[in-house]
């Protein structure tokens, strides 16, 4: 899988260069090549830049100068000291040098290429890494400051370092076999009309989904023809070598076990601090990962010889894998059967956008289809179907308006499309819209209303999801009781919820007499497209509740089934229900049913909570919200915000969660008329849920806050034209919050905000946040 950094300084690129990136240990085992880095990116060809990648060269590219003339390159920005979340004066660095996109081999590729010995798996690894690298490349984009909107220019320059082994675990020092390739992508790009700039990094991350797909598309595609048997994991869905158990894996995998350690270890220690509810998720493993972490220090001699210790104590498992594929010969692959299933997956990724009204960006629906055709196709040929299909308009109802592969056949620059162009994604995207009057109203009345907000100075964009959180959170500070914080993102919202929940004090009175109940929370990125696809379930961690009955398959409305089985080439999946029944069918044939995964929740009295199902006595809707008044062993008294009083037990709690931040704005909820509105329009572009958000807001006339990710992606999701000055703001948190809140959030704050706006200036004191327009 492909991974990217934060921007790193020079100095600590430079440091990671010298101690790490080099080091000639490091590339144990990878058929005899050098850890010395080479070069990458159209930039670097068209500056001459070939083969190995020196010392001053690399050094000079940190600072911005030429690699071969000196020459400055990109001016540096000014160094900024503020107070951060914690209440810690950080000073910005100067100059950011650039990101580490990281491509990771599975576990099992990693053994049978290094301890297995086959110098083939490592040369495959090294060619889909460069297909990965290239499609990176094409949605490069130059960040060009002031009010002018971000410039494709497909051009980076970066230093390619080839590595073999993991990052030893404290305990036992054992650096495990991990075939890695770390790509150092320089901050900058070169526009067409020859202009210096540095990258716009939101566009990185937004292709590090499609850059993953095709790296392990690739990869399974020549692990197949290399004679092996792969299978996709269904966790991660990346291709795994069969013939490895899962022991030998994780005794592989020491590092990981010494990381989800310490990441408990974490979590522990601030729930005895009084954090409750602590996330364990990708922001804690990342802390725990950096916190403490041994150094690579290596001997070549004794970490092979450890390395098959290892490999004899399990039977020899990656060479005699390696045995059998090199018995078993070349595989010829058929390439018009690549083409039916590239055209195959193309069509069913697009059906199922179709089919649940979701419009997606290009990249989402390219790595879509890679995923559900792993090992059977290449990139080139879902590339080339979906090619056709788009010269064919039947993409024209899936894609959103700002998709890249939309931008590439518009000869305008990004932001200023045609007026004909304009219209033409306008109507198209109507097309999409339910039949209801007021959904039509809502539709065609959002872009108004949000250039009203613009110019009102209320969307606010803060890129840094950390950055975003808190500010929302400070945000609903003021007249906590009459605000309604709204997430679009899952995700986010869970986060928002621990994190509010905290900073209010709700509950933390009581907590010592408030019960602990395991319930269902909805699985994050799972609307209509996912839920169509077997490939997006996960057996043994999803649970399905059918919100409707089904006689084909003798399901009942209400009942619960646990997922044990995912079969991607037939789209089915295997449930157990109730009474162990086993039940197979295509999820892309039944509607109405919610994915779920079973977490653990703490309730105590003054809880702000959120009905997941209706309730049928007293009536109570989906969605709607109220209050914990009273907790008796395994039943719960609430108070909904219609004054219902409501007692719930065991069966009907597993459907409850925290109700501080909702997916959108509810008939019942007209008593909470200041909203505030967190919009990610990075991977979700014009998402029922967006819509749904955005329609209540109409309603209302006392709207608070915009929240986003990128504002020039919100205009790009609603159709808008892009206006003659930005009304981006500078959001700057001024007030520290609780120590509970901060650790709640269980990693640092990047010290990057979201860019001013020098037009006009105003200050608006909201208790802790201080907001520029």
């Amino acid at each position: 899988m492909l991974t990217i950094s934060k921007p790193l300084a020079p100095a600590q690129a430079i440091e990671y260069y010298e101690n790490e990136y080099a080091d000639p240990g490091q590339s144990l085992g990878t058929d005899g090549v050098a850890a010395e880095g080479v070069w990458a990116g159209r930039l670097a060809e068209s500056w001459g830049l070939q083969g190995a990648v020196t010392d001053e060269q690399f050094a000079r590219l940190c600072d911005g100068l030429h690699p071969l003339t000196e020459a400055r390159m990109v001016r540096h920005a000014s160094p900024r000291t503020y107070m951060n979340f914690y209440g810690e004066r950080v000073t910005s660095m100067a100059r950011r040098a650039g990101y580490d996109a990281t491509f990771s081999a599975p576990k099992s590729v990693s053994l049978v290429a290094l301890v297995g010995s086959d110098a083939r798996v490592a040369v495959a690894h090294r060619e889909a890494v460069s297909q990965a690298l290239i499609v990176l490349e094409e949605h490069v984009q130059a960040r060009m400051g002031g009010n002018r909107p971000a410039q494709d220019t497909g051009q980076l320059i970066a230093a390619r370092f080839e590595h073999a082994l993991a990052r030893p675990d404290r305990a036992s020092g054992y650096a495990a076999p991990q075939l890695h390739t770390h790509c150092l992508i320089f901050n900058v790009t070169v526009t067409d009309g020859g202009e210096m700039r540095p990258i716009q990094p939101l566009e990185l991350h937004r292709t590090q989904r499609l850059a993953t797909a095709v790296y392990r598309s690739a990869l399974g595609w020549r692990l197949v023809e290399l004679g092996y048997e792969v299978e996709r994991d269904p966790r991660t869905n990346a291709p795994e070598v069969k013939g490895l158990t899962r022991e030998y894996l994780e005794a592989n995998s020491p590092r990981r076990a010494e990381v989800l350690r310490r990441a408990e270890e974490v979590a522990a220690r601030l729930e005895h601090m009084g954090a409750a509810g602590v996330r364990r998720g990708a922001g804690l493993l990342h802390a725990a990962a950096h916190a403490d972490r041994a150094a690579k220090c290596f001997d070549p001699a004794r970490v092979r010889e450890r390395h098959l210790e290892l490999e004899a104590r399990f039977g020899h498992q990656a060479q005699r894998t390696v045995e059998s594929a090199l018995a078993r010969g070349l595989v010829v692959r058929d390439e018009q059967d690549a083409a039916r299933r590239a055209l195959w997956a193309v069509t069913a990724v697009r059906d199922e956008a179709l089919m649940c009204g979701a419009r997606v960006d290009s990249r989402r629906l390219l790595a879509d289809a890679l995923r559900l055709s792993l090992c059977e196709t290449t990139y080139g040929a879902v590339r080339m179907k979906f090619e056709a299909r788009l010269e064919s308009g039947d993409l024209r109802d899936v894609l959103h308006a700002g998709s890249p592969a939309l931008r590439e056949r518009s000869s305008a620059p990004l932001g200023a499309q045609t007026d004909m162009a304009r219209k033409e994604a306008r109507a198209s995207r109507s097309k999409s819209v339910p039949s209801s009057p007021s959904v039509r109203r809502t539709a065609v009345e959002i872009s108004a209303m949000l250039a009203e907000m613009f110019a009102r100075g209320r969307v606010l964009e803060v890129a840094d999801v950390d950055e975003r959180l808190r500010a929302v959170v400070a945000a609903s500070r003021e007249s906590h009781e009459a605000t309604l914080v709204i997430s679009t993102s899952g995700k986010e919202r869970e986060r928002l919820n621990e994190l509010i929940r905290r900073e209010l004090g709700a509950g933390a009175a009581d907590d010592a007499q408030g019960r602990t109940f395991g319930v269902y929370a909805p699985r994050g990125a799972m609307d209509g497209h996912a839920r169509s696809r077997a490939d997006a379930y996960i057996p043994g961690e999803n649970f399905i509740r059918y919100g409707r009955s089904s006689r084909v398959y003798g399901l009942s409305a209400g009942e619960y089934g646990r997922v044990i089985a995912a079969d991607i080439t037939a789209n089915t999946i295997t449930v157990v229900l109730g009474g162990g029944r086993e039940v197979t069918y295509n999820p892309a044939r039944l509607s109405g049913a919610g994915v779920y995964r079973h977490v653990e929740r703490l309730f105590a009295r003054g809880d702000r909570v959120q009905f997941g199902v209706p309730i049928r006595s007293p009536r109570v809707s989906r969605g709607e919200t109220g209050t914990v008044t009273k907790i008796d062993g395994d039943t719960l008294g609430l108070t909904t915000d219609r004054g219902h009083a409501v007692t719930l037990d065991a069966g009907d709690i597993q459907h409850l969660d925290y109700g501080y931040a909702v997916a959108e704005a509810s008939s019942h909820s007209a008593d909470s008329r200041r909203l505030i509105v967190s919009l990610v329009t990075e991977d979700n572009h014009a998402s029922p849920a967006q819509r749904k958000a955005l329609a209540a807001l109409l309603c209302r006339e006392d709207v608070a806050l915009f929240f986003t990710d990128s504002i020039q992606g919100l205009r790009e999701t609603f159709g808008m034209e892009a206006p003659e000055r930005s009304t981006s703001a500078h959001v700057h948190l001024t007030t520290q919050l609780p120590g509970e809140t901060a650790a709640a959030l269980a990693h640092p704050v990047s010290p990057e905000i979201a860019s001013g706006n020098d037009a006009a200036s105003a200050v608006r004191a909201n208790r802790g946040i201080e907001i520029t327009f």
